[in-house]
This record gives structure tokens, C-alpha cells and sequence, in this order.
């Protein structure tokens, strides 16, 4: 793409070079060719004589080409939420994982303990609450003492809650499917809440990311198809997953998102690559370049001829731009394009045509 714009702005460039220059000519030989209006009678003014070739439009694929890297649709950092000494180590570096899968294990130690002690008290909690709501009820016992009661049994309730959470925070498991990247503890590590543990990473579906230009973002829509190609020529499937709403202040570029399907997890994270999205085919024409010029308010475009063989300009916009030709947009279906001569005549200026040969015409390839 970068190339494709410099070859476009440089034909610009050329082109309106040719224009000033050909305006000054015509300029200073003016004077050599104006006529007064007597030496005109009685002698008709020939017309200038352009080549034409009738043109076309032509179905132009639409394309996006976006550059940029795969990266995992998900990544996690597990973190120790309690302290203690690692226990056990389920889970080799590398290897896929089920959801809930178990990684690692810290020592309970004196957990399980507690567990039994608290158990022990909310059942005797329990117990209490029943027979102070038994005498309340009878009016043997103030609301008070009920009270107090209830608090104690919320209370137990409580405790037991803590210590059985504590208990499940020694089980390290993986919050989803996916590849266990990094382990950052091994059997008998001593770790605080906070610590890292491992990291697990989702490659299915893996993501592409890139950036499309300003001109090109109104030009995407969600659920589009494209295709990635990476370096190693591997080619996959994919769908426009999201499309970014605020420009890169540097760049002035919007990022997309592809999701790929992945399940296999042949395709990697952080892998250059590119992605096609075809977009809705339009009618354009495949010119060379050589045909273009630029009008009197300087927008490029070409110059044709009518019915009334009178010359018309036609503005167009660059599509595409290639060895042979440029791919444009703008003009009518069908067309009797100057093919030379254009650089000698005007708008509206009545001229007489003759075909090119069929042999001589240029076409896309």
C-alpha cells in the first residue's frame, strides 16, 4: 500500500507539472496564433482531431489489506490469595487445560482444623438459639438474651463461611479453557497473597490486530469475513470481532480486531501477518495512467468525448494503482475516451474522432 501511494502521488505530481507547464506555453505562443477577425472570413475554423476508444465499466473487487500480529483473545495472571506453602504442581508448562482444571495446590496446614473447630461451634450455636427460642417464646427469657443468641449463630456462621473460602483459595485452577504460558512457582515455594503463580493464555479463538486508515474505517463493518495470511504461508478464516471508535492520536489510525478460530492452536500469538477483507465490488474502469490530466480547477481525471462531439471532463478517483494502469471510479458506464490528443483540446471544444485500433487497446489484466 505504501508503494501504491507513492507511485499515485508522484504521477500527481507529474501530471500537474505537465498542466502548468502546458499553460504557459500556450500562454506565450497566443499571441503568434490569435487572427484578427477579418482574416476569418469566408475560411472555416478546422477542428482539432483526437483519437478515441469506446471503454467500460468493469466489476473492481474492493479490498482492505491490514498488517499487523496475532495475539491470544485472552491472558491471565493467577495471583495466590492466600498464604502458604505450595503443596502440589498438576500442571506442566505448556499443556492445554480444561475449565476448573486444577493447577496447583497450596498445604492447607492448620485450615483444616479450624474447619473441624468451627463446624463444631456453629452446631453448638445451634443448639443454643433453639432453646433461647424456646424460653422466649414460653416468656422465660428477655428478647435480649434472643438476640444475643442470634448473634452468636450469625456469628459461627460466619467464621465457618471464612474458613471453608480460605480453604478453596489453596486450590489453584484455571478460570477457562486454555494453555497454561508460564508457572512462576514450583513445588515448596512459600507465597503471600499477591504472588504470581502462573499465567494462562486463550489462543481459541486467537485474535489479529491492526490498524486501517481514516478513508478505510467507514469501509468495515462487525462480522465482516477476512482472510490472515501468516509468513509461513499458513492462510485461516476469520471474522471482523471489533472495530475502534477513536483514532491513534500519532498514527490518526483506528485498530481492528479479527477473531480466528483456532482450535488447534496451530496458529500462534505475536505472529506477523496480514488480513484481506473483501468488501462490496463496484463499477470502475482500468486505465493508463498516461490518460490522465488534470482539469481547470486542478482535480484529476480524463477527457472524453460526447455524442455531440463536444470534450468532456470527467473528475475520477484512484482505486487502485498498478504496473499496467490505475483502477478509477467516477465516470459514466460507457464512454468514448480521448486516448490522444487530450492534452490539445477543452471542454466543450467540438473536435473531430477517429477510432483507435482494436489491436493497440489497453486492457487490465
Amino acid at each position: 500500500m505504501k508503494n501504491s501511494s507513492i507511485r499515485i502521488a508522484t504521477l500527481v505530481a507529474v501530471i500537474s507539472f505537465v498542466w502548468i507547464l502546458s499553460g504557459n506555453l500556450e500562454n506565450s505562443d497566443k499571441s503568434k496564433r490569435l487572427k484578427s477577425p477579418d482574416e476569418f472570413k469566408g475560411e472555416a475554423i478546422p477542428r482539432q482531431r483526437v483519437r478515441i476508444r469506446k471503454i467500460f465499466a468493469k466489476d473492481w473487487n474492493q479490498k482492505i489489506i491490514i498488517r499487523g500480529q496475532t495475539s491470544t483473545s485472552r491472558s491471565v495472571i493467577l495471583r495466590a490469595e492466600t498464604t502458604g506453602v505450595i503443596e502440589a504442581v498438576s500442571v506442566k508448562k505448556g499443556s492445554k487445560v480444561s475449565d476448573n482444571q486444577l493447577i496447583l495446590k497450596i498445604d492447607p496446614a492448620e485450615r483444616v482444623s479450624k474447619l473441624k473447630e468451627s463446624t463444631a461451634l456453629l452446631r453448638q450455636r445451634k443448639i443454643e438459639y433453639k432453646a433461647a427460642l424456646k424460653l422466649a417464646k414460653r416468656g422465660f427469657r428477655a428478647e435480649t438474651k434472643l438476640a444475643e443468641a442470634q448473634a452468636l449463630l450469625d456469628r459461627a456462621k460466619a467464621n465457618l463461611k471464612s474458613i471453608q473460602k480460605d480453604i478453596e483459595r489453596t486450590r489453584i485452577v484455571a478460570p477457562f479453557e486454555g494453555i497454561l504460558e508460564r508457572r512462576f512457582v514450583e513445588k515448596g515455594a512459600f507465597v503471600q497473597v499477591g504472588d504470581h503463580l502462573a499465567q494462562l493464555v486463550d489462543l481459541n479463538p486467537i485474535y489479529f490486530i491492526g490498524a486501517v486508515s481514516e478513508a478505510e474505517i467507514d469501509k468495515l463493518a462487525l462480522g465482516m469475513a477476512a482472510t490472515i495470511k501468516l509468513k509461513n504461508n499458513h492462510v485461516a478464516k476469520g471474522k471482523v470481532h471489533f472495530l475502534g471508535s477513536v483514532a491513534d492520536p500519532e498514527t490518526r489510525t483506528f485498530k481492528v480486531e479479527i477473531s480466528i478460530p483456532n482450535p488447534t492452536g496451530i496458529i500462534k500469538a505475536g505472529l506477523t501477518s496480514h488480513i484481506k477483507i473483501q468488501l462490496k465490488s463496484i463499477k470502475a474502469h482500468f486505465l493508463s495512467s498516461s490518460l490522465l490530466s488534470l482539469g481547470d480547477e486542478g482535480s484529476l481525471g480524463v477527457k472524453a468525448v460526447n455524442s455531440d462531439k463536444k470534450v468532456k471532463f470527467f473528475p475520477v478517483t484512484i482505486l487502485s494503482d498498478q504496473s499496467n494502469g490505475v483502477w478509477v471510479h467516477g465516470l459514466p458506464e460507457t464512454l468514448s475516451l480521448i486516448t490522444i490528443g487530450q492534452g490539445y483540446v477543452k471542454a466543450d471544444q467540438l473536435v473531430e474522432t477517429y477510432a483507435e485500433q482494436s489491436s493497440k487497446r489497453e486492457g487490465a489484466k
